[in-house]
């Protein structure tokens, strides 16, 4: 998993919007549980960083970091 320290991320980038976890899954006989996130990376700016929480099926609630 990559962080902000990792050589996945060069010095001009940063993590802009993240979605919290939640569960996937799909129309197969035998799903796996499967646990996502939703991560955006941007190059750096001073612009507000934002934290979005499914809140239900339709919509999610933000949140400005």
């Amino acid at each position: 998993m990559a962080s902000e320290g990792s050589p996945n991320f060069s010095r001009e980038q940063e993590i802009f919007f993240a979605y919290q976890n939640f569960y996937w899954s799909n129309n197969a006989g035998h799903n796996a549980n499967v646990i996502c996130i939703v991560v955006g990376v941007s190059t750096r700016s001073n612009k507000p960083k934002r934290i979005y929480t499914l809140v239900t099926s339709l919509g999610a609630k933000e949140t400005l970091c």
